[in-house]
């Protein structure tokens, strides 16, 4: 009997061991291993209950080992009919699903044909069954309401019906959108989000109510206070209104004296700097203030800080005049050269030449440096010239330079006749344009004369 159960054992286990992974193998040798154990020491596998005797203990015989493993198998070809039935489950699953999407594109196939050949009620359709497909694109959904608007054009009462229900609830969501955004920048705002400060404050400041406007503007100030850049120069670039309120040119204070005070903005320090010398602000020119913003703004590279720190020095404003220092500021500002300085230079060029023509600056001495400076104006394409023209013409005449030079004098006089003249400059242009004829008609018996330049000098030729 025993021998006929290991042949049993011999021919039944190794094809059932054969046919399974090796994870299964390994949780039943586990669950073997736990039965021998319960079969050698009892039902704990506590060596402390282990019986000390050392009688030797009978061991599982050869047949109950051959049903474990045939139950084993079986468990295992269970297990794997559970996993094929599910795999079918889900190819049929998948095959209805094809099925219909199939069926699906068939039927958009067929009216999007329809749609095409002109049938409007199947444009309509077409567009139903796009719009309410979850899977569509956004593209398609484009279309589809392209479809639907045709459809409404050519009379389409139901598609013209669905194309109003569809804006009236795109305006609705819009709305409600916006609500929803407003209402969490407020809350943000109200928590002290800076950001959300300066949105929520530009989008209540545009409001006509005046409520509103006063919120908005209290928002921006504190958003302005705490040196946002975007909005103060949102707040540096803003068109204020003419009837602007003292609210909001406090406001426009406010930012441009901020952002003048930040690093690499020195158009804004220039502008802040310009703002305590101007009187419309309803303050009085303040050059103490005005001097560190148009300092910073030249550091940064604003040439006309240069200019204005002249002239302020000139014509004492914001303090008492100082011709000495203006007339620094301007010989640096004349040693800029910077394309876009070109009209800005010549009314330096102008201010420096009178500074110098005063009496205590005594003119013959800076005869040369002020020929030069007019020389060098005339080959200027930014000439502006008749002002500066008709003070060199005039200074020659009036020997105040020390130097007689007729040939120079006509040259002014021509360029200062010649350029282009405002309204309020009539009497000037009379009288030079009287000049000038004076100085013809007293070489009119010789013939006429052209003005030409000799080395550094110029020269009256016939």
């Amino acid at each position: 009997m025993r021998i006929f159960a290991i042949a049993l054992i011999l021919v039944v286990a190794p094809s059932a061991f054969s046919a399974r992974d090796e994870y299964q193998v390994r949780q039943e040798n586990k669950n073997y291993e736990a039965w021998r154990e319960k079969a050698f020491f009892g039902s704990s596998s506590n060596s402390s209950s282990r019986p000390t005797s050392t009688a030797p203990v009978s061991r599982p015989s050869a047949q109950s080992q051959g049903d474990y493993a045939r139950e084993a198998n079986n468990r295992y070809l269970r297990e794997r009919m559970k996993e094929d039935d599910a795999y079918n489950a889900r190819v049929a699953e998948q095959n209805a699903r094809n099925a219909a999407l199939n069926k699906k594109y068939e039927h958009r196939k067929s009216l999007n044909a329809q749609a095409l050949a002109g049938v409007v009620p199947a444009m309509r359709l077409l567009a139903l069954d796009v719009a309410n497909d979850p899977a569509a694109s956004q593209a398609d959904k484009q279309n589809a309401a392209a479809w639907m608007a045709e459809a409404a054009r050519l009379g389409d009462m139901e598609a013209a019906k669905h194309v109003e229900m569809v804006a009236q609830a795109r305006e609705r969501q819009r709305k409600e959108a916006l609500v929803k955004i407003k209402e969490d920048l407020l809350a943000r705002a109200n928590a002290g989000d800076v950001k959300a400060m300066s949105a929520i404050g530009f989008e209540m400041y545009e409001k006509s109510s005046p409520e509103m406007h006063r919120a908005g503007v209290a928002f921006l100030r504190k958003a302005a206070e705490a040196d946002d850049l975007t909005t103060l120069e949102l707040l540096y670039l803003q068109k204020f209104r003419k009837d602007a309120t003292g609210e909001d040119r406090e406001l426009d204070w406010l930012a441009t004296q901020r952002l003048g005070k930040l690093p690499n903005q020195p158009k804004a320090a220039f502008t802040a700097g310009e703002r305590h010398l101007n009187t419309s602000w309803g303050r009085q020119p303040d050059r103490a203030a005005a001097m560190p913003f148009l300092l910073k703004a030249v550091q940064e590279g604003e040439n006309d800080a240069m200019v204005r720190i002249a002239e302020i020095h000139d014509k004492a404003i914001g303090g008492p005049r100082d011709a000495a220092t203006a007339l620094e500021w301007y010989r640096k500002a004349l040693n800029y050269d910077h394309p876009e300085f070109g009209i800005r230079k010549q009314r330096t060029r102008l201010c420096y030449s009178r500074i110098l023509l005063e009496p205590a600056s005594n003119p013959k001495e800076h005869a040369q440096e002020l020929l030069q400076l007019w020389d060098d104006s005339l080959l200027d394409r930014y000439f502006p010239t008749q002002s500066l023209a008709l003070l060199a013409a005039d200074a020659l005449a009036s020997g105040v330079l020390g130097v007689q030079d007729p040939a120079r004098e006509i040259l002014y006089l021509s360029r200062a006749v010649c350029d282009d003249w405002s309204s309020d400059e009539t009497a000037d242009r009379i009288r030079v344009s009287a000049r000038f004829g004076d100085y013809v008609m007293a070489h009119a018996e010789s013939g006429p004369r052209i003005v030409v330049k000799q080395g550094k000098d110029f020269v009256i030729r016939p």
